[in-house]
């Protein structure tokens, strides 16, 4: 898989990209979609898990997020397969974002990372107990000022 900071798409070996302009409807029609476990469904949100894949070299599992038909954010959870059951500690998932930090570091250079299209960002989720890298497009559809028809 091939990740294009020109324009926030990633290119996969079988030729799909998943990048901005791809829509719901698109990526379900698509061999990933049609292989995509449903993650989360509620109305107008949806999220679909992709089967684990490797992303910047490393191996993650990635669910893309969608409002209506416009995809709006990737979420990879790094995979370290050496750990049968990964530290959720604090402690732990810092240290996994310390390793989130270093991978874009080595892949896109000195951060920030924003680009016309968007962003790429790490994070922790105590509460949640994970350690992500977020590729985000345009804005968060909840910061919208109106919603977009689809």
């Amino acid at each position: 898989m091939f990740f294009s900071e020109s324009d926030g798409q990633f290119k996969l070996v079988d030729g799909e990209i998943i990048g901005p302009a791809l829509t719901k409807t698109t990526f379900l029609s698509g061999s990933l979609g049609q292989q995509a476990t449903v993650f989360v469904q509620n109305r107008e949100w949806s999220s679909y898990k992709l089967s684990d894949m490797q992303v910047f070299g490393y191996w993650f599992v990635v669910i893309l997020f969608f409002h209506y038909e416009r995809l709006y954010k990737i979420t990879l959870y790094r995979l370290d397969k050496t750990e049968k059951y990964p530290d959720r500690s604090e402690k732990g998932l810092l240290e996994i974002k310390k390793k989130n930090d270093a991978i874009l570091k080595e892949v896109l250079g000195t951060p920030p990372y924003t680009y016309v299209w968007g962003t790429v960002t790490t994070s922790v989720d105590m509460k949640g107990g994970s350690s992500i890298i977020s590729i985000s497009y345009g804005t968060h559809p909840n910061l919208q000022t109106k919603p977009q028809s689809y």
